[in-house]
């Protein structure tokens, strides 16, 4: 597992919240497979998908496909899921209204879309972009071959889910906002400017929407 730590344990919790048991989910960005064996063993029915299945370790368990993000992927498949989950990957691509609008076209009306991305809007990740220039998880030294890219704010992540023709469930933060020690005392200070961030204050921000039935507004 390489994602921060207990967020597959959150985003499992809200799997359970807005999916129904047994639902057919696709994962893309499944990398060695962690979090897809938590949705299997939660009973979903699971598909996996990355860029390469170099790491993948579970393939006797759920298929696999090889997909490249940046490209028309959504055409490799041959069917469409009650879900698509993918986390930690948006930031990483170079066209992110692109990939959502690839997602809406794998999921099926009424289904789920879960995703998640460095959130660019902490007081943390602010005070970093207001004292370098760039926001916290976007740094030169996050940028690397296949590093972050693309930094996504709350409000165009919603406006991305939107103009892909998804509907907002609900927006949350995971992890703690502002760290320890007295040097984080203007993050603390400046959080309680951010009491109606609909994200919250956790440095990892997650999305939940949902692609509308044929006739519903999104």
């Amino acid at each position: 597992m390489f994602a921060q730590k207990g967020l597959h344990e959150f985003v499992l919790n809200v799997v359970r919240r807005f999916i129904s048991p047994n639902a057919q989910i696709l994962e893309l960005g499944s990398g060695s497979g962690a979090f897809s064996m938590r949705l299997m063993d939660a009973g979903f029915q699971v598909t996996c998908c990355d860029i390469s299945s170099e790491r993948f370790e579970i393939s006797e368990s759920a298929p696999f496909i090889e997909a490249n993000f940046d490209s028309l992927f959504s055409t490799q498949f041959d069917r469409t899921f009650d879900a698509v989950i993918t986390m930690e990957v948006i930031e990483h691509l170079e066209n992110p209204w692109q990939f959502l609008r690839q997602i809406t076209d794998l999921v099926r009306p009424g289904g789920t879309v879960i995703v998640t991305t460095p959130n660019i809007d902490t007081p943390r990740s602010i005070l970093s972009f207001v004292k370098s220039g760039n926001f916290k998880y976007f740094k030169d030294s996050d940028y690397g071959p296949g590093g972050h890219i693309s930094p996504i704010s709350q409000w165009q992540l919603i406006k991305i889910l939107e103009r892909a023709g998804l509907s907002l469930e609900v927006i949350e933060g995971f992890g703690a906002p502002w760290g320890s020690g007295l040097r984080h005392l203007g993050a603390k200070l400046m959080s309680l400017l951010m009491k109606k961030n609909p994200g919250k204050i956790g440095p990892i921000v997650i999305c939940v929407a949902q692609r509308p039935h044929s006739g519903d507004d999104p």
